[in-house]
């Protein structure tokens, strides 16, 4: 049995431990170290005399609220004719007609923009 599994069965930190286990005279270094029998005794015995003439707190559930937010979007509101700037994506000219075959949208090339009516889109 290493420190830290038998702290995590008594209940105790890795620290209060080690400090106890080096005030009786025993070598001990850090958490990973093997523990001799002797020493899981020793720890036992000192442990169970001060945890039974302890008190023992009733423990109630710990109840946690989750307060969760969504985030709101700001999403606007378009009319068919409100004019929109698309940019182009493509290398190579584009051209595109409106919906009621009015007006004619083109791109000469990457990045270049129109303005295209939002029913359009």
């Amino acid at each position: 049995m290493i420190v830290n599994e038998l702290s995590k069965e008594l209940g105790v930190k890795n620290k209060e431990l080690i400090d106890f286990l080096k005030s009786k005279g025993f070598k001990v270094s850090s958490h990973m170290q093997t523990l001799t029998d002797e020493m899981i005794e020793t720890v036992k015995a000192d442990f169970a005399q001060k945890h039974d003439s302890e008190p023992k707190p009733e423990q109630q559930p710990v109840k946690k609220t989750i307060k969760r937010t969504v985030p709101t979007k700001n999403v606007k509101k378009f009319s068919p004719d409100d004019q929109i700037p698309c940019r182009s994506l493509v290398p190579w000219k584009l051209i595109d007609v409106s919906v009621d075959k009015n007006r004619i949208y083109s791109w000469s090339g990457y990045g270049d923009i129109d303005y295209v009516a939002y029913r359009d889109l």
